[in-house]
C-alpha cells in the first residue's frame, strides 16, 4: 500500500457573521483561490500574499438586486485556459441568479469578469428560485446546475454557459433544460472528452438508485437520462434524517443528505459519493461509486464500497465528503467525522491505482471544541467539502474542510502526496544441489526483494556441515540492485566426490543492506546430498537415543513417554491384557541416496519374561525424517 504526506496545512476563511460555511476550493499552478459564505481569498501555493475580498465587491459591477444576499459560492480552475472561475447564488425577495466571475488571467490579481444570469424561473407554472448550485468547466462551456424550489422541489436547472465572459462579454446562455423532479438533484462534472455528466442518486427501497443524463459540446443537446440501482445498502430516506453526535455536548450536527456530494471523471470513469445510513447504523456513512461510463447510455458499475468511522472509533459517522482522481490515477475522499465521544475532525482516505483498498483514515485537522451556532437544533455543518487533483503532482491533492477552533467554524486547506510504498525487504532462498562424483557443479541461491529502490546488500558463504575448499568453494561479495530490479542470483560451486557421507550444508548470509533495505529471510541454506554408494556393505547401528524416541500406546489411545521398559504385547498391570502399541524412533540414519539396505534388524534387552502364545506386528513409517512422538 502507498503511504501518503501531508505536505502543508493552511487555516483558510473564518466568517464570524455567516453560518453554515460553504467551503469552495481551486489550485491552478501558482494559486490557490477558496471562498467560504460571502468571502473569497487568494493566495500564492504555500499561503502567503494573502488578498482577502468579498463577494459583494467581487460582483460590485452588477445591478444591486443581483448581489443583495450572496451565498453557496464554488470555484474551479479551467486548466485549458488558465483560468478561476467562480460562481455564487444571489437569492432575494422576487430576485434569484447565478453569478459567475472569471480571472482575467491565472494570476487572480490581474483582475475579474463578471456576469449573471436570471434563476427566478417558472416551472409547471410555479414560480421557483435557485438553490445550492454546482459548478464545472471543460475549456469550452461553463456547466452550472442547481435545485430549483417552490412549492417544494420543482427539478434541477442546467445551465450550459459560452466562453464569451472570458473576454469581458456577457454571460451567455447554450443550452438548459430543467430535469423533473423524479430523476433527482444533479450535480455535474465535465469530462473534458465532449460530454458533461449529470448525476443523482436517490435512496429507494433500501439502496440508492442513480439517474445519469449528458450534454453534448459537439449536438449542443442534453441526453434521456438512465437509472442504476447500484445495489448497495442505504436505510435513509434522503431527507434531512443525517444527524451524528459531538463530544460535550447534546448538540447534534446536521450531516446533511443523500444528494450526490462530489463527481470525477478520469478515462471513461465517472467516480461520486453521497451520504448513505447502512443497515443498523444510527450514523452516516460515504457510499463512493466508479461507473464505466464508456457507453454512458448503458452505465456499468466498476466499483463501489462504503466508508466508516470504524477504522476511526466506536459510534462514529462520516460525512461532508468529497473525492478527487488524480493524474495517476488514485481516488481520494476527504470527509468529516464525528461522535459523541470525538470533536468533529477532518480526514482523507485513498485508493491507489491498481489497489483495492482504502488506507486507513488520515486525520489532517482536528477540532478543539464543539459546534454551537447559537441556534436551537442541529448543528448545520456546511454544505461541502473539496478534494481537487494537484496540477503540479501527478500523485497529489488539495482538500478543504471546516473544523472548530475559537469556539466557531474554520477552514482547513491540506496538501497531500502519495508515495509508493519502496520498502525494500531483501530474502534468500534454501536449495538443495546433488553432490557428483566427481568435478564442479553450481549451487545457484536467488535473492529477492520487494520495492522499487536501489540498494546494495552484502553475501558470504558459511560452513555448516560442509568443509569450504574441500566441499565447496568459499565466496563473498556485493550485489547491487537497480531501481525495481526483482532478483538476482549467488553461484557456489560444489566439490564432486565419492565419498560415502551424509548430506552436508553450506550457508549464505546477507549483511549490510544499504539505502534503507531491510533483511527478512538473511540465510539461505544450501543442502549438499550425497550420491555415493560403498562398493563395500557397510554395517551401523543406531540406538533408542532419547527417553521420548520409545513409548507405549494403550488401547485407550494415550501415550506414556516415560516408561522404564516397554511391554512388546500387552502390560497386563496397566492395560489388563489389551494390547497395546509400541513406538521406536531412531535418529541420525543417513543412507545414502540410491543406496540398497540388505538386511535391518531391531534388537531389543529382555528384562522380564512371561510364557503363553502372543503375536507381535512390526511395521515401519515411511519418512526420511520421523517426527517426534507426542503425549
Amino acid at each position: 500500500m502507498p503511504t501518503s504526506t501531508i505536505d502543508l496545512v493552511l487555516s483558510g476563511i473564518s466568517d464570524p457573521n455567516n453560518y453554515p460555511p460553504q467551503n469552495a476550493l481551486a489550485v491552478g499552478g501558482a494559486y490557490i483561490v477558496t471562498a467560504e459564505s460571502s468571502m473569497l481569498r487568494w493566495t500564492n501555493l504555500t499561503g502567503g500574499a494573502v488578498v482577502d475580498m468579498s463577494l459583494y465587491t467581487l460582483f460590485s459591477s452588477l445591478p444591486a438586486e443581483q448581489r443583495n444576499s450572496l451565498l453557496d459560492a464554488r470555484v474551479v480552475f479551467d486548466v485549458v485556459n488558465q483560468r478561476f472561475v467562480l460562481m455564487a447564488m444571489n437569492l432575494g425577495s422576487g430576485v434569484s441568479n447565478i453569478n459567475i466571475a472569471v480571472s482575467k488571467t491565472a494570476n487572480p490579481n490581474d483582475g475579474w469578469y463578471v456576469g449573471s444570469a436570471n434563476a427566478l424561473l417558472t416551472i409547471n407554472g410555479v414560480a421557483t428560485y435557485a438553490d445550492m448550485p454546482y459548478l464545472s468547466v471543460d475549456g469550452t462551456n461553463i456547466y452550472v446546475s442547481e435545485p430549483q424550489y417552490g412549492s417544494g422541489f420543482q427539478g434541477t436547472q442546467n445551465w450550459v454557459f459560452s466562453h464569451s465572459i472570458y473576454t469581458g462579454g456577457a454571460l451567455t446562455t447554450v443550452a438548459s433544460e430543467v430535469a423533473p423532479p423524479a430523476q433527482g438533484i444533479y450535480r455535474n462534472i465535465a469530462g473534458g472528452n465532449g460530454l458533461t455528466y449529470y448525476v443523482a442518486v436517490m435512496p429507494q427501497n433500501g439502496q440508492s438508485l442513480l439517474s445519469l443524463q449528458t450534454y453534448s459540446t459537439s449536438a449542443n443537446a442534453f441526453s434521456a437520462y438512465t437509472t442504476l440501482a447500484l445495489g448497495n445498502s442505504d436505510q435513509g430516506t434522503g431527507g434531512t434524517n443525517y444527524t451524528i453526535g459531538q463530544l460535550g455536548t447534546t448538540l447534534l450536527l446536521d450531516a446533511y443528505d443523500s444528494r450526490i456530494a462530489s463527481l470525477a471523471y478520469s478515462g471513461s470513469f465517472l467516480y461520486g459519493l453521497s451520504e448513505v445510513k447502512l443497515p443498523g447504523a444510527n450514523t452516516p456513512s460515504i457510499h463512493w461509486f466508479k461507473l464505466d461510463v464508456t457507453n454512458a447510455a448503458a452505465p456499468t458499475v466498476a466499483a463501489q464500497g462504503d466508508i466508516t468511522g470504524a477504522g476511526i472509533g466506536q459510534g462514529v459517522g462520516v460525512f461532508n465528503g468529497s473525492l478527487a482522481v488524480d493524474a495517476a490515477g488514485d481516488l481520494l475522499v476527504n470527509f468529516t467525522a464525528s461522535s459523541a465521544s470525538m470533536y468533529p475532525s477532518d480526514y482523507y482516505v485513498y485508493l491507489a491505482a491498481g489497489q483495492t483498498v482504502f488506507s486507513a483514515p488520515v486525520l489532517y485537522q482536528a477540532s478543539t471544541g464543539y459546534f454551537d451556532s447559537g441556534v436551537a437544533g442541529a448543528q448545520r455543518w456546511g454544505a461541502y467539502s473539496t478534494a481537487v487533483a494537484d496540477p503540479a503532482d501527478p500523485n497529489g491533492f488539495w482538500i478543504s474542510n471546516e473544523y472548530v477552533a475559537n469556539g466557531w467554524w474554520q477552514t482547513a486547506i491540506a496538501q497531500i502526496s502519495l508515495f509508493a510504498d519502496t520498502t525494500v525487504n531483501i530474502t534468500i532462498n534454501d536449495v538443495l544441489i546433488t553432490e557428483g562424483n566427481s568435478g564442479a557443479s553450481t549451487a545457484t541461491f536467488t535473492v529477492s526483494r520487494t520495492g522499487t529502490a536501489a540498494f546494495a546488500v552484502d553475501f558470504a558463504t558459511a560452513n555448516g556441515t560442509a568443509t569450504a575448499g574441500s566441499d565447496y568453494l568459499a565466496t563473498l561479495g556485493t550485489l547491487t540492485f537497480a531501481e525495481g530490479q526483482a532478483s538476482q542470483t549467488i553461484s557456489v560451486t560444489i566439490n564432486g566426490d565419492t565419498t560415502v557421507e551424509p548430506d552436508e550444508t553450506v550457508f549464505v548470509t546477507l549483511s549490510n543492506p544499504t539505502n534503507g533495505g531491510v533483511l527478512g529471510d538473511a540465510q539461505g541454506q544450501g543442502t549438499i546430498s550425497n550420491d555415493d554408494v560403498s562398493a563395500t556393505p557397510v554395517t551401523f547401528e543406531k540406538r533408542v537415543a532419547a527417553s521420548i524416541d520409545d513409548v507405549e500406546q494403550f488401547a485407550s489411545g494415550s501415550v506414556y513417554t516415560s516408561s522404564s521398559d516397554l511391554e512388546l504385547t500387552d502390560d497386563v498391570e496397566t492395560t489388563g491384557g489389551t494390547g497395546q502399541t509400541v513406538g521406536i524412533r531412531f535418529t541420525g540414519v543417513n543412507i545414502p541416496v540410491g543406496a540398497t539396505i540388505t538386511n535391518a534388524y531391531i534388537q531389543f534387552q529382555a528384562k522380564e519374561s512371561r510364557t503363553g502364545a502372543t503375536s507381535v506386528t512390526i511395521r515401519g513409517d515411511a519418512s526420511a525424517n520421523a517426527a517426534a512422538f507426542a503425549a
